[in-house]
């Protein structure tokens, strides 16, 4: 059953998108046109650790058929193997082998910025084994080395509440440091009902204006979703585990439940993508959507 709705285009004149039931039965059939199948984790494969209706049979399917897939976080606070634990509560079997995280994208960073060896300031836990270690830079969290760091990095929470205070200050006396964000999500659904959690994004854009006033031009860089790092980087994974080359992007595609990062980020990197309405978006969003968070096709659900 398809139903359609009106959906304003970038100069005003209505469109129709349809709405697709399930996406499984549908991807049976259109496989052949991809390389490779990104997915989302929350919202899209696992809703509060519980795995979402027909996700099990779609990923033995993948393993079974030998079929390339990534599951694309934008969790930049727990690492591979926490994250595949924690997955594991729902009940799925996602290995850490399949996993890229926002995180992950610092590794291409630090190597296009040069930044190998150098000390950087961790505003927060950064998973164990932690990320910016395995990216190749020696971490501190100790306050009194700050002067030493040539960056700070903000995982998804700050651990101490004066922290605001000390990389305010912090740049204010060293303006030319990096500022660096692994997760740009600005919040994520909690675990009760209606209840939503702050990300750090929010404060590092906080932390950018506020900085401004006092004559400090900081800009944050993103590591996630929307962002291309983390896409570059899943891709180049992908390239190396498989044994193969992804020359057309337009060939793989992304599944997500996110009109904000991954529909975007899917189509600034020129890739496909779909839109499961099994998360944060709901059908009534789609009638505002426009431009690069206008998804290709929308599914109610995998199965």
């Amino acid at each position: 059953m398809i139903a359609r709705i009106e959906v304003s285009a970038q100069y005003g004149m209505a469109m129709k998108m349809n709405i697709q039931d399930q996406f499984l039965p549908w991807w049976e059939e259109h496989e052949q046109n991809y390389d490779l199948l990104l997915l989302d984790v929350d919202g899209t494969l696992v809703q509060k650790h519980t795995a979402l209706p027909g996700v099990e049979e779609m990923l033995k399917g993948l393993e079974s058929r030998g079929f390339p897939w990534y599951v694309l976080t934008n969790d930049g606070h727990r690492s591979h193997d926490e994250k595949s634990a924690s997955i594991a509560k729902s009940g799925l079997n996602v290995p850490p082998s399949h996993l890229v995280s926002c995180a992950d994208a610092l590794l291409d960073f630090v190597r296009n910025e040069e930044l190998e060896g150098q000390m950087f300031f961790r505003a927060g836990y950064f998973g164990s084994p932690d990320y910016g270690e395995s990216a190749g830079l020696k971490m501190t969290d100790d306050t009194a080395r700050i002067s030493e760091c040539r960056g700070f990095i903000l995982p998804e929470s700050l651990d101490r509440a004066t922290m605001p205070d000390i990389l305010f200050n912090a740049f204010l006396d060293n303006p030319d440091r990096y500022l660096i964000v692994p997760n740009p999500d600005s919040y994520w659904p909690g675990f009760q009902p209606g209840e939503f959690v702050l990300g750090s994004a929010p404060f590092a854009r906080m932390l950018q204006k506020v900085l401004a006033e006092k004559g400090v031009r900081v800009s944050p860089h993103f590591l996630g979703k929307p962002h291309h790092g983390i896409f570059d980087y899943a891709i180049k994974v992908a390239e190396e585990h498989y044994g193969m080359t992804l020359g057309d992007r337009y060939r793989i595609l992304m599944l997500g439940d996110s009109v904000h990062s991954d529909i975007p980020g899917a189509v600034r990197g020129g890739m496909d993508n779909a839109l499961l309405l099994t998360g944060i978006t709901h059908e009534d969003q789609l009638t505002d959507l426009k431009g690069d968070n206008r998804p290709r096709r929308v599914f109610r659900r995998i199965a």
